[in-house]
């Protein structure tokens, strides 16, 4: 069975039912959508297979629970995901908030330092940072003679291109090395660092990037793991904006005013709302 046959006969098939070549099929498109590394296309209907997918569905605000004659007409047909259904909502907030037992002042306020509001480009990409000593650091130097726009011994601030800008950057450092370039970005809304994946719940960087890629719900989700993980809930929920931003941003978190920019945030984001 193939996606085109369930669309054209007006087949529904069940997860269950599906066999290795029509899971197979799913997954190469799932992938072409960055929802699933290229490691996931193996045949196998896993978990992160399911989860991939769900994020497809939801993107297109179609239902989940199996493969409708309108899922594959979408899989075969969709050139890009769809950005609307992708962004957070003020609901989003309110669970991620009870989670980590904050206000959602709070995380407002980090996300507006972090990546001003948006998770996304406008061509449906998640916004990133490529961090070149980082780079230098997993390559152990070996193109900071070769490629110095991308590996860097040092942090340096005049690489930074910004925006789509970045993404030339990260594919050159792909080309030399995938891992160690994924892990080297810091990824959409709030910005983590792709070396953080396991801390954040992942067994590699491949599918912390395709939850980076799924929706802004899931970029909270993570941001959620690694406030847990690093125990700095505490600080976010006690306004320490000092100790967060050092646990978050690393010791030198002082040099860019980090601590100060989200205590204004957070004031910003606490006041009442003026009706007029």
């Amino acid at each position: 069975m193939k996606l085109q046959d369930i669309f054209t006969n007006g087949n529904f098939v069940k997860f269950e039912e599906m066999d290795r070549d029509i899971t197979q099929q799913i997954q190469i498109r799932l992938k072409d959508f960055c929802l699933l590394p290229p490691k996931g296309v193996d045949g196998l209907f896993g978990q992160n297979t399911k989860a991939a997918l769900d994020a497809f569905t939801k993107a297109f605000n179609l239902p989940s629970g199996m493969i409708t004659p309108a899922i594959a007409k979408c899989l075969i047909e969709a050139k890009s995901l769809p950005l609307e259904n992708r962004l957070l909502s003020d609901d989003d907030y309110g669970k991620a908030a009870q989670l980590i037992n904050c206000e959602v002042a709070a995380i407002r306020a980090v996300v507006e330092v972090e990546s001003n509001g948006n998770g996304f480009l406008k061509d449906g990409r998640p916004v990133i940072l490529f961090e070149a000593h980082w780079f230098s650091h997993f390559t152990d130097g070996k193109y900071d003679g070769s490629n110095q726009n991308i590996s860097s011994q040092k942090w340096n601030r005049k690489l930074y291109k910004g925006g789509a800008l970045e993404y030339p950057r990260l594919e050159e450092a792909i080309n030399l090395n995938r891992e160690a370039a994924l892990k080297s970005a810091s990824w959409g809304l709030f910005q983590i660092m792709g070396f953080n994946y396991d801390v954040c719940g992942f067994k590699d960087v491949e599918y912390f990037v395709s939850a980076m890629y799924a929706s802004e719900g899931k970029q909270l989700e993570v941001f959620v793991k690694f406030i847990r993980s690093q125990k700095l809930a505490g600080f976010l929920r006690n306004h320490d904006w000092a100790n967060f931003a050092k646990g978050y941003n690393g010791p030198s978190y002082k040099a860019n005013d980090y601590d100060g920019k989200l205590a204004r945030a957070y004031v910003r984001w606490a006041q009442p709302a003026i009706v007029s």
